[in-house]
């Protein structure tokens, strides 16, 4: 996946292209034409002696002299410092004792051409920072020094820990452009942390600790065009994705690119070189790609064998979108909060191509001012009407305030709910002129961010929603209230108040405890689950969109409409937007689940889950099965049965099909850990398999013979008949083995039968494998079901495990067992262990009166068992004293 991160090597790049000032350039060339601009080392002795950088001006509270900064002591004057350095020996050092720093070049100071675009880097080392952090900050100056609108650039605020971080910015050129401005900051929290201080909540500002800034470089980038066949970056077959690409340099060197098209795994799949013309021409090249699905392209422009100017282009390659469900996808939808003007326009194409049936739209831009209102109004017109015209259902959202606004009443920007608990004096302008656009058009309002949870945290959250509704009734008709949420916060009676909670899974929330988080609300509560996904630097891609898709499921199997936090990137320099690839997954699920409602799970084998999706029809066309393999070993994450009589086919990620053949009408089916669709399944064939069982499956491994009951639906509007008949098993006493069954529609029946079995039966899970004949709407072929049953005991959790160990010639050759009990009983319990191997003597070990919910350990030694035990097994059995009790496990040595 390394070829997925930004290129590290631009910095070495400037260096090798040298950095030499202006003033020293060669007469022939223009003022600016090299390729590095401007290179700060912080070497220079002669600055030393002044104290400060040569172009570089301090930013801090000098009201003398007009500046302005109660937030920048006079005491955090930035200096030269010895002590660390990225390279050389000296670099910039801003300290912090309380209130911030920052240090930038002087207006006016390094030219550009307008037209131009740069690439900023810096090294950053921070050590004892706690809540401050670092950044950097590019922008655009007009010959008046006035900051062009827009082309600030802003690095994410860092600590390092003490070690080095290169941080890298690209500015893109502007036509009024004429300098280029850097600031380096240190920052106390306030000014950095974009979010509101929770009631009684210190933020402690950091003293005695430092930032260092070494190796800013400014160096003069290609201008490189980049694009696909379609707006949206997401193409629908039958059209074949192609790529747009165009070079322009000021510099006049030769140039060549290089064009790299990686998979969702980071495997190469097709690359190609061309030469840059001189002229900046066009050209365009069609990537040989194997299949349907996400592809990043990464473009380098080089001299000679240097980078000196990179993008990339990711888009999605999938199947045409079936439009019959067009309204069906209102249940999978995305949030959008936080989007400027340009992305917004964007929005709706990218989610036409996507399948993505509703939307959270923020309510207000940060910049929004009583006297821009009308404007955005009519903009935000624009694209609310056409996803309107889409079918997409919009949930507005009052995420953030206006900046101005937020001064004027005096309100943290994010402190939404306590805004609509207040009066709207002073800002009803601000809410009426979005009401009387829009209140007709939606009834779903939010009250804060997507990912703002502090109305968990509010006492007067209940009052605050009151407020709110009121407010919202004027002009809304019908109106929704929905608050954000967080899954880790439980809900309570304030939950009434409201209508939707729009409740974000964190990442590191199991996805099998879902379900029951989702049952914990009340049911006169809509929940919205707005889905986290694993971060891909960390897990990978691949890993990132299966989790997705088992959260998902398992979400849409609870009732809950689904939501993904902005499947998207937004790329600056050409102004578009790049799904991701949960985005394309999160199209196929949303195809194989709008209008299907998930009935069923088929037990299979430990570790592997399997759903039955069907529509109100119930019929071939309109169901499916979705798989995939938590945790059994692959080999046995094999399904095998008959499925129907039509063709049967798996579909992938992205909408890969592959049609699978059959042997007498058997599948065999293998799951994998990444999920995937089975389609053309008879659902009342898959029903009726998911529905069969023995009640209960689990059975006390006593001496006794058990009577359960084997459940069998019927699930056609038909009747139903045939027989069970069930093997015989080493060991194992089964009566009746053969059951009849006949049953009207839609019936459920349970079919006595005793069980019994040895002393020397395995504990732990085992499937008995049915065979059934069934006459229902048809004559069926043998089905051959597994009926899940588990052998155990409730009071008491037997764990066994083995390791290698030395004997006393410090050989690994011995073997220990350890043996694990835990009394789950209520009471004190007696249990006694036997351990038998071949080629030893039986162990025995007694565990007297062992106290409720406490547990013992015992272990047991073979020498030479890594040798005489290889290829065999250990049999451990626990008895209880006090009853028949008796649990079974075997350990497998391998050879």
């Amino acid at each position: 996946m390394n070829a997925f991160r930004n290129i590290a090597a631009t910095l070495c790049c400037a260096l090798a292209l040298g950095s030499a000032p202006a003033s020293a350039q060669d007469g022939t060339r223009p003022v600016g034409s090299d390729r590095v601009v401007r290179h700060y080392d912080f070497e220079d002795p002669t600055d030393h002696l002044v104290g400060i950088p040569e172009d570089w001006v301090n930013r801090l509270h000098d009201p003398d002299h007009g500046a302005f900064l109660p937030t920048h002591p006079p005491w955090n004057q930035s200096r030269f410092d010895d002590t660390h350095a990225a390279s050389g020996a000296w670099s910039i050092r801003l300290p912090l004792d309380g209130g911030s720093s920052a240090i930038r070049i002087a207006s006016g100071t390094v030219g550009i051409f307008p037209e131009g675009d740069y690439t900023v880097t810096c090294m950053i080392r921070t050590e004892g920072f706690r809540n401050a952090r670092a950044r950097v900050i590019s922008r655009l100056l007009r010959a008046d020094g006035q900051v062009v609108e827009g082309s600030e650039v802003t690095s994410e605020p860092i600590r390092t820990g003490g070690m080095w971080r290169r941080v890298e910015m690209q500015v893109r050129g502007r036509p009024d452009a004429q300098f280029v401005q850097i600031e380096l900051t240190a920052l106390q929290r306030e000014l950095w942390e974009d979010r509101p201080r929770r009631q009684h909540e210190v933020w402690r500002e950091d003293r005695n600790v430092s930032a260092w800034f070494d190796d800013v470089v400014i160096f003069q980038s290609p201008r490189i065009e980049f694009s696909g066949n379609s707006r949206s970056n997401i193409i629908l077959e039958p059209e074949t994705p192609h790529l747009d690409v165009r070079v322009r340099d000021l510099t006049g060197e030769q140039l060549t690119v290089s064009l790299t098209v990686f998979d969702i795994d980071g495997e190469v799949v097709s690359a190609t070189t061309r030469t840059v013309p001189f002229t900046g021409a066009p050209f365009i090249w069609e990537p040989n790609l194997p299949e349907l699905g996400w592809y990043r392209t990464v473009l380098q422009v080089l001299n000679d064998d240097t980078i000196v100017g990179r993008s990339h282009l990711d888009l999605l390659w999938m199947p045409p979108l079936d439009s019959s469900r067009r309204f069906q996808r209102t249940r999978f939808g995305a949030i959008a909060e936080g989007l400027t003007s340009d992305q917004r326009r964007e929005l709706p194409a990218l989610l036409r191509n996507a399948g993505t049936g509703a939307i959270t739209l923020s309510v207000w831009d940060r910049d929004l001012t009583e006297s821009s209102l009308e404007g955005w109004t009519d903009q935000m017109s624009d694209t609310v009407n056409t996803l309107l015209e889409d079918g997409t259902r919009i949930t507005f959202a009052f995420d953030r305030l206006p900046e101005r606004l937020a001064d004027e009443v005096q309100i943290h920007p994010l402190e939404i709910l306590r805004l609509f608990g207040e009066s709207a004096e002073g800002w009803a302008k601000y809410l009426t002129s979005v009401l009387s656009r829009f209140g007709e058009r939606a009834r779903r309002w939010q009250i804060g961010g997507s990912d703002n949870h502090e109305s968990f945290w509010q006492g007067e959250l209940g009052d605050n929603v009151d407020s709110a509704r009121a407010k919202l009734t004027d002009l809304v008709p019908r109106v929704e209230i929905v608050v954000p949420w967080r899954a880790e916060q439980a809900p309570d009676q304030r939950a009434d108040a409201f209508d939707v909670a729009a409740m974000t899974i964190p990442w590191r929330t199991p996805p099998d405890t879902i379900p029951d988080i989702l049952a914990q609300w009340p049911s006169n509560t809509t929940v919205q689950a707005i889905i986290e996904t694993l971060p891909p630097a960390i897990y990978g891609h691949r890993a990132a969109v299966s989790d997705m898709i088992r959260r998902g499921v398992l979400a849409h199997r609870a009732g809950a409409p689904l939501s993904l936090i902005a499947p998207w990137t937004w790329d600056n320099d050409n102004e578009r937007m790049m799904p991701s690839p949960e985005l394309g997954a999160w199209r196929i699920l949303s195809d194989q689940l709008a209008g299907r409602t998930i009935t069923h799970e088929i037990p299979i084998i430990e570790g592997v889950r399997m759903f039955i999706a069907t529509g109100e029809t119930s019929d071939d066309e309109d169901s499916v099965l979705i798989a995939w393999n938590d945790s059994a070993p692959p080999e046995e994450a094999v399904f095998t049965g008959y499925l129907g009589d039509a063709p049967v086919s798996v579909m992938d990620l992205f909408g890969n099909v592959n049609r699978l053949e059959s042997e007498g009408g058997v599948y065999r089916i293998p799951i994998g850990s990444t999920p995937s669709y089975i389609q053309g399944i008879n659902p009342r064939i898959a029903q009726f398999r998911a529905a069969l069982k023995v009640n209960p499956e689990f059975l006390s491994a006593r001496v006794e013979r058990h009577v359960a009951n084997i459940v069998v639906q019927n699930p056609w509007p038909v009747a139903a008949s045939g027989r069970i008949r069930l093997p015989e098993l080493p060991g194992w006493e089964i009566n009746p083995r053969s059951t009849s069954f006949a049953l009207g529609p839609g019936e459920t029946r349970e079919y006595p039968v005793e069980l019994y079995f040895g002393l020397s039966e395995e504990s732990g899970v085992r499937h008995i494998p049915a065979e059934v004949e069934l006459i229902a709407d048809q004559s069926y072929p043998m089905l051959r079901i597994p009926l899940k049953l588990e052998i155990g005991l409730k009071e008491v959790d037997l764990r066994t495990n083995y390791r290698f160990a030395q004997n006393e010639a410090g050989e690994w050759k011995d073997i220990i067992v350890d043996i694990t009990v835990q009394n789950l009983a209520s009471t004190a319990q007696t249990f006694e262990i036997l351990c038998r191997a071949g080629g030893y003597v039986d162990n025995q070990s007694a565990i007297s009166r062992l106290p409720a919910s406490d547990s013992a350990t015992r272990q047991f030694r073979y020498a030479d068992g890594a040798s005489n035990l290889a290829g065999g097994r250990i049999r451990v059995t626990l008895l209880e004293k006090a009853d028949t009790g008796r649990l079974n496990k075997t350990i497998e040595i391998p050879e």
